[in-house]
């Protein structure tokens, strides 16, 4: 098995899967042009995660998963490189879990090609010192800014639970959504739960 030019792309909604999230990650223009720098042929296997939190790990548990078994396994060869449109889209946990990701996939050969700054990642680059200071300032802001934004859902939710067991209602006093993140989170008039935060 050859070597290849591998995309994984990664969106954190369902409504970010029809914006242009999912086209940029994937624009076959670039593909080309990197499959023609690095003279590898661009791989058929396509692996998506839509809907899936890099901040929680769910992606890892489907196709980004998927591609690391592969990796793990020798199914996609060394001197392969995955190509993605930044590291947030490898992770976005804490700068330990993160880190080890990237150092788990260049550890085994496979090279990981940033297009949002056209970096390369790789275990034997004469560079290896300042990419990895690149990845850490990389994975620790993509932690903060999912933190940040986690914080702020859990406290609208908190917010408006608040509010109704203050008193208010809305006009007909029946059950409301409050619409935060991902999904609705359902408040009804009998029962309520503050999120811990």
């Amino acid at each position: 098995m050859k070597p290849t030019l591998i995309n994984y792309s990664r969106v954190s909604t369902a409504r970010q899967e029809h914006g242009t999230g999912l086209a940029q990650q994937q624009n076959i223009d670039i593909m080309n042009v990197l499959s023609e720098m690095y003279q590898l042929p661009i791989d058929d296997r396509t692996f998506i995660d839509v809907g899936r939190s890099a901040f929680k790990g769910s992606h890892l548990e489907h196709n980004l998963g998927k591609l690391i078994e592969l990796i793990n396994v020798g199914d996609i060869t060394t001197g392969s490189i995955l190509v993605v449109s930044s590291l947030d889209r490898l992770s976005r946990q804490h700068l330990t879990k993160a880190v080890s990701l990237l150092l788990n996939i260049i550890s085994q050969g496979i090279g990981i090609h940033t297009t949002i700054d056209n970096r390369l990642y790789t275990n034997d680059s004469d560079s290896l010192m300042a990419d990895l200071m690149m990845s850490l300032i990389a994975f620790a802001v993509a932690n903060e800014e999912s933190l940040k934004k986690s914080k702020r859902s859990i406290g609208a939710v908190n917010a408006h639970v608040e509010r109704h067991l203050e008193g208010f209602r809305t006009p007909t006093n029946r059950h409301r959504w409050i619409g935060v993140g991902r999904k609705p989170v359902w408040v009804s008039v009998d029962e309520f739960t503050l999120i811990n935060t």
